[in-house]
């Protein structure tokens, strides 16, 4: 196979080079992929099947014999012996995974493992801290055109899901759209708007508590998402927290100043907080606002509140 296999790769490429192309490819070979990265091995541990628990092994990299390279014996079968190999290639992937490999003569490796279990309910926390401290995610992980790929499907997918799950909210089917928006989730355990707008659909079910926790969520993934900004303070508001819905929605201002429907949130906290004149100033910003951007729903409502400030 590695003879074979030379003819479509840069002549002098070494043994391991072949065998880990053909495993990136997904080739069957002897090789078992580990990095010498915690941080790298928690991504693993933690990205796929985001409702199961991950398991994370670790290896004694001393009780393996390391070499840059797998020996052929002369009748063209590998050396009987596991053996840890460093790649030497420039592959962008392995570079930043990494990544050592095991040539597991057997197949599988005879030495004891120390497992450590990751639970399900860790893994989107531990996926948001690999990526806000040290840069790993999908898109550093598989950072070649075939990671590019695969990225792109599951993206693709999950809006769908998003999508999906915003039609049956328009439907007022709350349930099914807290549903896709789950699997979004599932898909890209990132994808802040996918918890933002589950938040909202928990939130006009009556589960304030559980779309704050998907807000700040959304908010923990994107800082600059000022729609999850705008949607807490909703929830804030409707428990109470004027305090702290004012102080989200001026975030969501700050972040988007042509944010219309959150100066019309605003301007409502305020005139619940008997703020009257600065209450005006954002409903008269946020109807200038929504005639330029024709949002005719929020300008009623706009038009409503503006009457309400004038009656009081």
């Amino acid at each position: 196979i590695i003879d074979k296999a030379k003819e479509h790769l840069p002549y002098g490429a070494s043994n391991i080079d072949i065998l880990t192309q053909l495993q990136h490819y997904g080739g069957k070979t002897t090789l078992i992929d580990f990095t010498y990265n915690l941080h790298i091995a928690l991504f693993f541990a933690c990205e796929k099947n985001i409702s199961e628990d991950g398991k994370l092994f670790m290896f004694p990299s001393e009780k393996f014999p390391e070499k840059n390279d797998i020996e052929v014996k002369k009748n063209n079968e590998l050396i009987e012996q596991d053996i840890l190999m460093m790649p030497t290639g420039k592959d962008p992937r392995i570079i930043f995974q990494s990544s050592v490999f095991v040539h597991a003569h057997k197949g599988y490796i005879a030495e004891k493992a120390k497992l450590f279990t990751i639970s399900s309910k860790e893994k989107n926390d531990i996926l948001i801290y690999l990526r806000k401290n040290f840069n790993i995610h999908a898109d550093t992980i598989y950072n070649d055109m075939y990671g590019f790929i695969k990225n792109l499907e599951n993206h693709s997918t999950a809006e769908i899901e998003l999508y999906r799950g915003a039609a049956w909210h328009d439907k007022e089917n709350y349930e099914n759209a807290i549903k896709s928006y789950d699997k979004a989730i599932e898909i890209n355990p990132q994808y802040a708007k996918a918890y933002s707008n589950r938040g909202v659909a928990k939130f006009v079910s009556g589960d304030i508590a559980g779309a704050l926790l998907d807000y700040d969520k959304a908010i923990e993934i994107n800082p600059q998402l000022a729609g999850a900004y705008n949607n807490r303070g909703n929830a804030k508001f409707d428990l109470g927290d004027k305090t702290g819905a004012l102080l989200d929605y001026d975030k969501a201002i700050e972040i988007n100043p042509q944010y219309a429907k959150v100066y019309y949130n605003r301007g409502i906290a305020k005139i619940n907080s008997d703020e009257e004149k600065d209450a005006e100033q954002d409903l008269l910003q946020a109807k200038k606002l929504a005639e330029e951007q024709n949002l005719n729903d929020v300008i009623e409502e706009i038009n409503k509140a503006l009457q309400q400030l004038e009656n009081k």
